[in-house]
């Protein structure tokens, strides 16, 4: 087997104080659950609709939108896939433990069996939030997202499932779905909601996908990785 194609090492350069303008929201005042429903796809992808409510999704956009992201370029290598987005990486351990606590609940209260032995022994999210916004002709070619270690003074461990929180999508988006090749015969095709969380095994567990060019609209992502 050949090298797998990995996501974009480029980090984006930080204003650190930026990262004290993180949403307040996010901080302090999780919304309130307004699930619907938590789907266990295939045994690598799980979707949680409705996991953000309209109000919060509108308080992190328009934090968000405030936030001087940095367009990734028109670079392709050999290892890395091509990537043409607006992103920001802040590290922030109070607003990822947060989020943790709103999610974990979800995750190891679920009446499928498979989440709950799945997601027993993680410890947390990964401090390193992404904030990630593709507009018309942004996308993400195919590739696999990396495992990394995460070691801080509340949380030591290795990521084994990527997070993505879509702040937007529905029928505004035209484009931007996600899209997982799980064989030759069988394509898994994620189109945005507003609110939605999708899990999805990264790793030596990842599956080759892609996020589509966006023909129209705007998607916005919040992303971090369970660590386990």
């Amino acid at each position: 087997m050949g090298k797998k194609i990995k996501s974009t090492s480029i980090t984006s350069k930080v204003d650190r104080s930026l990262i004290s303008k993180f949403p307040n929201d996010l901080l302090y005042k999780p919304p309130k659950y307004m699930v619907s429903s938590i789907e266990l796809i295939s045994p690598q992808i799980i979707t949680i609709e409705n996991f953000f409510n309209d109000d919060f999704l509108k308080t992190l956009i328009n934090s968000f939108s405030k936030l001087n992201l940095e367009t990734t370029p028109l670079i392709k290598s050999k290892d890395y896939a091509l990537r043409y987005n607006d992103r920001i990486s802040l590290n922030d351990s109070k607003s990822s433990s947060n989020l943790w606590n709103y999610l974990y609940p979800l995750l190891i209260n679920s009446d499928i069996e498979f989440i709950i032995k799945e997601f027993e022994n993680s410890k947390g999210l990964n401090p390193n939030l992404r904030v990630y916004r593709y507009e018309k002709g942004h996308h993400f070619n195919k590739h696999y997202d990396e495992s990394v270690t995460v070691s801080t003074s509340n949380l030591k461990g290795i990521t084994k499932w990527t997070l993505l929180i879509y702040l937007t999508g529905d029928e505004q988006l035209v484009g931007g779905d996600t899209v997982f090749y799980e064989s030759k015969n069988n394509v898994i095709n994620i189109h945005p909601k507003s609110g939605m969380a999708l899990l999805h095994k990264h790793g030596d567990d990842c599956l080759l996908h892609e996020a589509e060019l966006v023909q129209r609209g705007i998607k916005w992502v919040l992303r971090s990785d369970v660590v386990f």
